[in-house]
């Protein structure tokens, strides 16, 4: 296309042989990318690179590191290795545990040749705003010695990713590049949807779904009704699906949720949403950035900080609302709205045209909720987390949802009775109990789903608050 601006890509196959090595053609490639050319002498150079998590092997060995490093040095510049700490709590969450996972991968002067800096300080803290004027975001958070650096060079690892199919170079730069500001503004909406527009009905996604929870009807016209599933063991019980269609009303509400989080999650909370984080993910199960689920684990934080976490005995929304601004005056009525939200486990009753039953599993309360556009498919029987929110007359739910195994559902059934036997009232460390079995599922899918959702060993029904 007249007007494109194209970039020359040179390319090595992994063949190697005693005559020439991976190491040989790695140098032919920086030949052709013609260092010398782009660096000068005395200039800082960041070799943006992911260190790779303690135990695990998913990262660019060292050695080749090291060759980078000698052609850069080769030029006059002086190159580092370098990354930014990361939003999830880990190894490299602070720059002390990530230095020393960085060495003790390999990633050490003397295997390197280069110092280790991260970009964006001690506590993921230091970060400089870069002006993008983008369609989601005016400015960036980007690590201040990312920044600060005169040229950079991109050493990526080949990932799978869930939402965008792979992860390679625009990921490593887009996000790890990104102090813990910017990790947290990126992944502040995160949740499946389905496009009806895209939608063939090809069933690829029901067949390789690992938690059963899609299921596709028949198709009528340009869309998909309620149907029996294809695949054996799907019943009539299971066969109730509704694909996401058009409607102004959902897409709306979704903006509102997701302007709340996206105004919530800035800078100036950075430091308590990082302790939030903790204090979450102590409750329902420690999470790593390269696990599957999670992007929809981190919406579950920022729903659950929205609307539950409590600093200095209100949550963040109420403290939102407390504030005397114009700005919110026209938003205040349906925040408001949202402050009546109902957190619970529940159950899939029914499915209709652009309605769904569920049941409270807690309150055996039934709600009638509108499951269009920005909903995912569910079937008659779904046992799942949920946070249903109140909205202009209607009932919706928020993003953040975990769905449970199927052959967990008599389990959590029976284990809510004797919740309403006992009369206890506060289900939320119950709730954060089963969000943590689920991951132990996801994680350990070898391991039958009742030898994971266990709970008459505890001998007690309130055995979830011992557990904390």
């Amino acid at each position: 296309m007249e007007g494109t601006l194209k970039s020359k890509v040179y390319f090595a196959d992994m063949r190697a042989n005693v005559k020439r090595n991976l190491f040989d053609k790695l140098d032919a490639l920086l030949v052709r990318v013609e260092l010398k050319e782009r660096f000068s002498k005395g200039q800082l150079v960041a070799i943006k690179l992911h260190f790779g998590e303690k135990g695990n092997t998913s990262y660019i060995r060292p050695n080749f590191a090291r060759l980078i490093v000698e052609r850069i040095k080769e030029t006059g510049a002086r190159p580092f290795l370098t990354d930014a700490n990361t939003l999830y709590v880990g190894q490299r969450g602070e720059s002390v545990s990530h230095l020393i996972t960085a060495i003790e991968n390999g990633f050490d002067y003397a295997v390197a040749g280069a110092p280790l800096i991260i970009a964006d300080g001690l506590r993921g803290e230091s970060a400089h705003k870069v002006k993008i004027n983008g369609e989601h975001f005016q400015e960036a958070s980007i690590g201040s010695e990312i920044v600060a650096a005169d040229g950079m060079v991109v050493m990526t690892h080949f990932k799978c990713h869930e939402m965008t199919g792979f992860g390679g170079v625009l990921k490593n730069v887009g996000m790890g590049c990104a102090s813990r500001e910017g990790k947290l503004a990126q992944h502040s909406n995160v949740a499946p949807v389905v496009d009806q527009s895209n939608c063939t009905g090809c069933k690829t996604c029901y067949k390789w779904c690992p938690a059963g929870a899609i299921t596709v009807g028949e198709k009528v016209g340009s869309g998909f009704t309620p149907g029996r599933p294809q695949g054996s063991g799907a019943s009539e019980e299971q066969s109730d699906v509704r694909v996401p269609d058009e409607d102004g009303w959902v897409m709306v509400f979704r903006e509102y949720y997701d302007r709340l989080i996206e105004m919530l999650a800035t800078e100036d909370n950075a430091t308590e949403i990082m302790h939030a984080k903790i204090e979450f993910w102590r409750a329902t199960g420690k999470m790593h950035g390269d696990e599957p689920s999670f992007e929809s684990r981190m919406a579950a934080f920022f729903d659950w900080y929205l609307f539950e976490k409590k600093v200095n005995g209100v949550t963040p929304l109420e403290a939102y609302l407390a504030e005397e601004s114009e700005e919110i005056e026209i938003e205040r009525e349906i925040y408001q709205e949202f402050l009546n939200n109902i957190h619970s486990i529940f159950i899939v009753k029914k499915i209709t045209s652009n309605v769904m039953k569920v049941r409270d599993l807690y309150t055996r309360i039934d709600y009638s909720l509108n499951i269009k556009d920005g909903s995912p498919a569910f079937y008659r029987g779904a046992v799942f987390e949920g946070r249903i929110l109140p909205y202009r007359g209607g009932l919706y739910l928020s993003p953040a949802l975990c769905f449970h195994p199927k052959g967990s559902r008599r389990i959590i059934k029976h284990l809510f009775k004797m919740v309403r036997k006992a009369g206890d009232t506060e289900i939320l460390p119950l709730i954060h109990r089963l969000a943590y079995m689920n991951l132990k599922w996801e994680t350990y899918r070898n391991i039958k789903v009742r030898d994971i959702y266990k709970f008459e060993e505890y001998g007690n029904v309130h055995w979830w608050n011992l557990w904390l």
